[in-house]
C-alpha cells in the first residue's frame, strides 16, 4: 500500500463522536465504522469492449469485475464494485494490492479507459447492526428487504439528498461511499436517523 494511503485519516474523523448515543440500555441497533487507508479507483472503458476489459483485469488482477449492474465481486482485500456501464470502482484496504492505481494503469495501459483514483475524494462507513436496513430506509426510496438487496448487490442513490453507493457487504452489513464534501453532513443524519435505536461509533 502506498505511504499516503496507509496513514490516510477517515473525512469522518472528528465528526461522529466514538462510543454510545441514541438509546442508551440494551444492543445497539446500528454499528458505525468509518474505514480509513483505502485505495478507491474508478476504471471506465467502452461499452463494446465490455468483456475485454473484464478479462484483462481477471488476469491482471486476480478479480473478475461483475458484468451484471449492482453488483460486487469480492477478493481478499479487494472488491470490483459495479458503478455504471462499463465502470467500477476498485477497493483495496490493507490486505489488498500495495498501489492499486499504479497496478490498474500499468495493466490497462493499452486499453482506451480512464483510470482515476478517488481515494482522496470519497469517505467511507462501514455499518452493521440489527437496524442498519431501518436507518437505511429512513434516508431513501430502495427496498431494503433482504431478499431485494442482498449480499454482493449495490446500488447508486441518494440518501438525504446526499450521492452515496451502497455496497451490501453481508446481510447486515453496508459499506456507503460518499463525496468527502459530504463527510460531515452524512455523519450528521445518520447518527439522527439511528438515535432510536442506538448507535455505537468505533474509533477512527
Amino acid at each position: 500500500m502506498s505511504d499516503t494511503a496507509s496513514s490516510r485519516l477517515s473525512p469522518f474523523t472528528g465528526q461522529l463522536p466514538s462510543g454510545r448515543t441514541g438509546r442508551p440500555d440494551g444492543q445497539p441497533g446500528l454499528i458505525v465504522t468509518p474505514r480509513s487507508g483505502l485505495q478507491i479507483v474508478q476504471v471506465a472503458g467502452q461499452p463494446k469492449q465490455l468483456n475485454d476489459l473484464a478479462k484483462s483485469i481477471a488476469v491482471g488482477m486476480q478479480i473478475a469485475p461483475p458484468l451484471d449492474a449492482n453488483m460486487t465481486s469480492r477478493e481478499t482485500g479487494l472488491a470490483a464494485i459495479w458503478s455504471g456501464p462499463c465502470r467500477w470502482l476498485f477497493v483495496s484496504d490493507q490486505n489488498g494490492p500495495s498501489d492499486l492505481s499504479r497496478q490498474l494503469t500499468d495493466l490497462l495501459a493499452d486499453k482506451p479507459v480512464a483510470v482515476t483514483d478517488l481515494s482522496h475524494a470519497r469517505a467511507v462507513l462501514n455499518i452493521s447492526g440489527p437496524h442498519v436496513r431501518d436507518v437505511l430506509s429512513k434516508g431513501c426510496g430502495l427496498d431494503f428487504h433482504p431478499d431485494r438487496f442482498a449480499p454482493d448487490q449495490s446500488a447508486q442513490t441518494s440518501i438525504a439528498h446526499a450521492a452515496v453507493l451502497i455496497d451490501c457487504c453481508e446481510t447486515d452489513q453496508f459499506d456507503l461511499y460518499v463525496s468527502r464534501s459530504y463527510a460531515a453532513f452524512f455523519a450528521e443524519w445518520l447518527t439522527n436517523a439511528s438515535r432510536e435505536y442506538g448507535v455505537d461509533v468505533s474509533e477512527n
